[in-house]
C-alpha cells in the first residue's frame, strides 16, 4: 500500500467523477459514500506521522465515533455487514497504525451498493469528502503518505450547478466559491496535493489521467473508463456510464449580465486556475 488519498473541493466541483475513475482502475479503493469521521479520528493520537501504535483509549473512542456516525447507518441500510463488539474491535485495532484503520473504513464503505470483488493488492485507499481539506495539516500528522487531490472547476459552472441542484443564488454561490478555491489552496500549500481539473477530465480524458497517473505511479492503461457507473445523483451525469461529455453545467445561456456579474466576482480565481475569461474585471 503506497499511501492514503483524499479527494477534496468545492463542492459540486466533480469530485465524485474522480472518485468513480480512480475506483475503475484495481489499484484503488475509494469509499463510495463520504466518510466524513477521518478528521475526528485523526486528531484522536498525538503520536506524530504513525510513529506510534494506537493505545486502547485511543481504539476506544475511534469505535464510539463510528457507531455514532451517519456512515455506520448507511451501512446498516445498504446490508454491508458490521457486527463487531467494542472488545472484537479492540482485539483487532490496538497496536495497529491510523492506517490500518482508514483502510479497514475505507473498505466498508467501498462495499456499499456494489457488488465489486474485494481485489488486491490495494495500492491507494481513499476517501471522497470535499470538505476534508479544512483539516488538512491534521489528517497528514496522523496518516504517513497522505496524498490530497483537489479536484477544480470552473466557478461559473459551479455558481450554476448549486443553483440548479440546491436552489442556491447565483451571486452567493459565486462568492463561496472563490473565498473556498483560497482557501482551500492555503489549506493544501502544507501537504503532498496534486490538482485535477474536471473540465479537462471530460474533455481531454487521456492528458489529464496521464498527469494523475504519473504522480502517483500508476499506469494510466488500469483505468476502465468505459464500464465503471457514475455515481452522481444530480445532472445529466446522474446513472451514467463511463465519462458524460454532458455533464458539465454550461453557462453560456445566462443572461449576460450575470455571467458579467460572476465573472467580476471569480476573476483573479478563475485567471489564476488557467480558465478563460473572455471579458475584463468590471470592478
Amino acid at each position: 500500500m503506497e499511501g492514503q488519498l483524499f479527494i477534496v473541493g468545492v463542492s459540486r466541483s466533480g469530485s465524485k467523477l474522480v472518485r468513480d475513475v480512480l475506483n475503475s482502475s484495481n489499484s484503488f479503493r475509494i469509499s463510495r459514500t463520504e466518510l466524513k469521521i477521518i478528521p475526528a479520528i485523526a486528531r484522536l493520537s498525538s503520536a506524530p506521522k504513525n510513529s506510534k501504535a494506537l493505545h486502547i483509549k485511543d481504539v476506544d473512542k475511534v469505535y464510539n465515533i463510528f457507531i455514532k456516525s451517519t456512515f455506520i447507518k448507511k451501512l446498516q441500510w445498504s446490508g454491508v455487514e458490521f457486527s463487531l463488539t467494542l472488545r472484537q474491535f479492540r482485539k483487532k485495532f490496538i497496536g495497529l497504525r491510523h492506517q490500518d484503520i482508514f483502510e479497514y473504513l475505507v473498505t466498508l464503505g467501498y462495499q456499499l451498493n456494489s457488488n465489486d470483488k474485494l481485489n488486491g493488492p490495494v495500492r491507494y485507499f481513499g476517501d471522497k469528502t470535499p470538505s476534508n481539506w479544512r483539516y488538512a495539516a491534521s489528517i497528514n500528522s496522523a496518516y504517513d503518505s497522505a496524498i490530497f487531490i483537489h479536484v477544480v472547476r470552473d466557478g461559473r459552472s459551479v455558481a450554476l450547478s448549486f443553483s440548479k441542484s440546491w436552489g442556491k443564488t447565483l451571486i452567493g454561490s459565486a462568492l463561496k466559491w472563490s473565498r473556498q478555491i483560497r482557501e482551500i489552496r492555503r489549506s493544501l500549500s502544507s501537504v503532498e496535493h496534486i490538482t485535477i481539473n474536471y473540465e479537462k477530465i471530460i474533455d481531454d480524458t487521456q492528458n489529464e489521467l496521464n498527469t494523475l497517473g504519473s504522480y502517483l505511479n500508476v499506469p494510466v492503461q488500469s483505468f476502465d473508463l468505459k464500464s465503471f457507473r457514475s455515481t452522481e445523483q444530480f445532472g445529466s451525469a446522474a446513472g451514467t456510464t463511463g465519462i458524460s461529455k454532458n455533464s458539465t453545467y454550461s453557462y453560456d445561456n445566462l443572461p449576460h449580465y450575470l455571467v458579467r456579474i460572476i465573472e467580476s466576482i471569480q476573476y483573479e480565481e478563475l485567471v489564476s486556475l488557467g480558465y478563460r475569461v473572455e471579458r475584463h474585471r468590471y470592478y
